[in-house]
């Protein structure tokens, strides 16, 4: 999206405009799914009437697309979030980075100071369904209930996988020069999702024993043929 910006408002903000007319037309309730990207990253925990100040081109056309959703459909339904999962192409989640590494004995260089709070996907799309039931609509933080650093991510992995933590590296976000600004504290406060369905968020170890479920389960090959075929 730093590369390219105008391909990435079309992608993320002219095609969501287009999804929207024709969900009206439809008569289609629309569930948009957003980023924790669209602050700043100063704080933390960010509750849904925090002022938002996207960082990158990404963020800001997130954040764009938002704002069509919501005033475009009264009934509709923005998520922000921060997922990892099994996907079913050739790009890894940030989950499968980090689980790849550990296979290949790799070395994770992974930072202390930039917090989060995800979520597994899998957990989001049953979260998403329970929305759409009850008819919630607006803006909603929906993540993981656990703030957490990026190696605690990666050390958490390792015990549930079994896996042993010395080729976990500590390192700061300074040091990696990426292209793209970044907030490092974007970690989403999910009180009010909580409260609207009635039950917690799912923690880190919770998403992450489930995300080992599924590969032990076989759905990771399953999800992977389906898409070859």
């Amino acid at each position: 999206c730093q590369s390219n910006p105008t391909l990435a408002w079309q992608t993320n903000v002219y095609a969501t405009e287009n999804i929207v007319a024709a969900a009206k037309d439809a008569g289609a309730k629309c569930i948009y799914t957003s980023t924790d990207a669209v602050f700043e990253g100063t704080k933390g925990l960010y509750k849904e009437e925090d002022q938002t100040h996207p960082l990158s081109v990404y963020a800001k056309t997130k954040f764009q697309a938002e704002q069509v959703v919501l005033s475009t459909m009264k009934n509709s339904l923005v998520s922000r979030t921060c997922i990892y999962g099994w996907s079913s192409g050739v790009k890894k989640s940030f989950g499968e980075w980090v689980y790849q590494g550990f296979i290949e004995k790799k070395s994770l260089s992974m930072f202390t100071d930039v917090f989060f709070t995800p979520i597994l996907a899998n957990d989001l799309s049953e979260i998403l369904l329970n929305a759409l039931e009850r008819d919630l609509s607006g803006l909603y933080h929906i993540s993981g209930s656990q703030r957490c650093a990026k190696i605690d991510f990666a050390k958490t992995m390792a015990e549930v996988f079994g896996f042993g933590a010395e080729n976990i590296k500590p390192s700061v976000f300074a040091s990696a020069h990426l292209k793209a600004p970044r907030p490092k504290d974007a970690s989403l406060d999910v009180t009010k999702i909580s409260k609207a369905l009635g039950s917690n968020m799912p923690d880190l170890r919770s998403g992450l024993e489930r995300f080992k479920r599924l590969l032990d389960e076989g759905y990771v090959s399953s999800l992977k043929g389906q898409i070859a075929r």
